[in-house]
């Protein structure tokens, strides 16, 4: 039959038929995209949503290098990302590339890499046992990389779009129990080094570890008693380091985000000991040092391990100091948008999302309370 507009025709069973340029083959050969439809507007209707979505393969898609993904990761790493983003978000890009993208999606033709590879992407993470927030995490790079490869018509559309995380039970965080915080801190007030107070620091303002490595004797107020929280030290990973340099470095960068600068009241034990730990010279600026220079977060991790060990509790990460924090004013009933401000986090639902269930001990208690109400009417 003849055709009817551009790549339409009517079919012998009624039908119309249009079809479009979809891509090509390695030998250059064309690959076409057909549609059908019971009427002609019915077929141009489909045909105009299929040339929308495959418009970019008519003349090919731009090509980077050889057109695979490691190409275009090592471009978006070094030439985009690291002009557009702090040191340390951009030390996370790079491990996240190199460990876990690059590996699994490197080989591929970023043109051809579909939503259904980026699912078994996500699939590979969650196999090897690793959290939906870490991820998570690789998901939110590998989007921002895609977003820049279809904003640069290297791919017609982001495959990262419609990819499907696996429902996850709420973790509770694991605070010191009382018992355990009271034993920790009788240790740490008996320790003359710097971790002794770093640990009574963090267990009473809930500093993050790379908060109180950039803590300095500027940020600290002795007359109104609080600490100005403003800035973070940590170690990333160095771009492109020549064969003299270290692999990492030390970095002190601006707070987390805004609501992470924060200003936070000190109880009257604690500012008593940062009285007591003030030094005597100009020469010292960070309150945490070691002959002058400040600790590292690495550092006080290893410290922190051996006080645990003194003071035989069993091993946890520092950040468990911050839990234990937050969960010591919820059991004191301190409201939520409170706590959320000290902790400095964005929004009191990332709050609520990591307290809003108390630890079972807490519930216990309260179910005694109530034990006891009931006993007045019997």
């Amino acid at each position: 039959m003849a055709r009817r507009g551009e790549n339409i025709y009517l079919r012998k069973d009624g039908r119309y038929e249009g079809r479009c340029v979809k891509g090509r083959k390695e030998d250059g050969k064309i690959i076409y995209h057909f549609v059908y439809g019971k009427t002609l507007s019915e077929c141009k209707h489909k045909l105009t949503q299929a040339k929308v979505l495959y418009f970019q393969h008519e003349g090919g898609c731009r090509i980077y290098g050889t057109g695979t993904m490691q190409d275009f990761i090592d471009y978006w790493l070094y030439d985009i990302a690291v002009y557009n983003v702090k040191s340390s978000t951009f030390s996370n890009y790079l491990h996240y590339s190199n460990k876990w993208i690059a590996p699994f999606l490197g080989c591929e033709i970023l043109s051809k890499i579909t939503t259904e590879k980026i699912q078994q992407f996500i699939n590979h993470l969650i196999k090897k046992d690793m959290s939906i927030g870490g991820s998570k995490n690789i998901y939110r790079t590998l989007c921002a990389m895609m977003k820049v490869a279809k904003t640069f018509n290297y791919i017609c559309a982001n495959p990262c779009e419609g990819v499907v995380f696996p429902k996850h039970s709420h973790q509770e965080v694991r605070p010191l129990k009382p018992a355990e915080q009271s034993y920790l801190e009788m240790v740490a007030k008996a320790h003359k080094e710097n971790i002794g107070l770093i640990v009574l620091t963090a267990l009473y303002t809930g500093l993050r570890i790379g908060e109180l490595c950039a803590l300095t004797w500027a940020d600290i107020d002795l007359t109104k008693g609080n600490l100005v929280v403003s800035r973070t030290r940590q170690r990333i990973q160095r771009v492109r380091p020549t064969a003299k340099q270290s692999k990492t470095y030390v970095s002190t960068n601006s707070a987390k985000s805004s609501s992470s600068a924060r200003t936070i009241p000190l109880p009257p034990f604690l500012l008593t000991l940062f009285k007591q730990h003030q030094p005597q010279c100009n020469c010292i600026h960070h309150v945490f040092h070691k002959n002058t220079k400040p600790l590292e977060p690495r550092i006080i991790q290893y410290q922190f391990k051996q006080l645990l060990k003194k003071s035989q509790i069993k091993p946890t990460n520092f950040h468990t100091l911050r839990h234990t924090f937050a969960t010591r004013l919820l059991e004191e009933n301190v409201d939520i948008k409170t706590l959320s401000e000290l902790l400095g986090h964005s929004s009191v639902k990332t709050t609520l999302d990591l307290y809003g269930h108390s630890h079972y001990e807490h519930k216990q208690a309260v179910m005694k309370k109530l034990g006891k109400i009931a006993r007045s009417f019997s």
